[in-house]
């Protein structure tokens, strides 16, 4: 979404707030000019290739949460708080380590205090980020981040997306 919003409090539910609007107001793929769904826009990205045999069966929550982290998820995605649960627990398996890039668990996933208890539990945090947020503070190394104009970053997009619902408009 944005930065702006991503760094508060209320994050999650503010986002959800957002996206909700867009729904019951009927701005969805509805016009040009409205918003689009992205899966016809954006390829999947390819997070699953090279990976070994029977690596992606252990993506945590992915069994439950396929939408999220299944074979067709548009971003595949580990189910947080099946991550926290194994940081803490370590079922169905022990994480050791955390790669945190742009984001600030302590703030933005539930119940702050087991948050924090299961990234102290770790033999390896790194965070990568424009800001020395709460998470980055528990980090053993802080690393920096890009701002986006010091980026140059591509989109594909598919060539068969039209910006127009109803197809009558150039692609």
């Amino acid at each position: 979404m944005g930065l702006a919003i991503e760094q508060t409090p209320n994050t999650l539910q503010t986002v959800r707030a957002i996206a909700l609007l867009r729904g019951i107001t009927g701005n969805l793929d509805a016009s040009p000019g409205s918003d689009i769904f992205g899966a016809s826009l954006l390829k999947p990205y390819p997070v699953q290739r090279g990976l070994a045999k029977g690596m992606i069966k252990k993506r945590l929550g992915a069994s439950e949460f396929k939408l999220l982290g299944g074979l067709r998820a548009f971003l595949p995605s580990a189910h947080i708080p099946a991550v926290m649960r194994a940081m803490i627990e370590g079922e169905p398996y022990k994480i050791h380590a955390l790669l945190n890039f742009g984001s600030n668990p302590l703030v933005t996933v539930a119940n702050a205090k087991r948050v924090h208890r299961a990234i102290s539990g770790l033999d390896l945090v790194v965070v990568s980020d424009m800001f020395m947020t709460p998470t980055a503070a528990m980090a053993d190394y802080v690393l920096p981040a890009a701002f986006w104009p010091e980026v140059n970053q591509i989109v594909e997009i598919d060539p068969g997306f039209s910006l127009c619902a109803d197809h009558r408009c150039s692609k």
